[in-house]
């Protein structure tokens, strides 16, 4: 029943996208303010955000992406050096911190 669920959860969020063209397992980090900088401006001109992620280069700012079933707009920029990994923004303060540092680093399904 659970595996019917996420099938379910994944075929909704891929019609929220406007259009789907692939899908990869793709290296997923977390960050917060408090690894950049809390007056930090993303690459789109604006304030980091929760739903925002930075996204490899080749991902047009603005695009929907959706990451292991949640849909997130690619607003950043990840680093040269860790280009084809996405970085989801998980707030800002502490609990946010503690919540990206459990997260940590995983490959999950991206679909574009």
């Amino acid at each position: 029943m659970r595996i019917l669920a996420v099938i379910f959860l994944i075929i909704v969020s891929l019609l929220i996208i406007d259009e789907v063209i692939s899908c990869e397992i793709a290296t997923i980090s977390a960050y917060t303010d408090i690894e950049t900088c809390s007056n930090c401006i993303t690459a789109s001109g604006d304030k980091p955000f929760i739903g925002g992620v930075a996204c490899p280069r080749s991902i047009p700012l603005g695009k929907k992406v959706m990451i292991n079933g949640t849909i997130f707009q690619c607003s950043d920029r990840t680093n040269l050096r860790y280009n084809g990994r996405y970085d989801i923004f998980f707030g800002y303060g502490i609990d946010a911190y503690n919540k990206a540092i459990i997260f940590g680093k995983r490959n999950l399904l991206v679909c574009l």
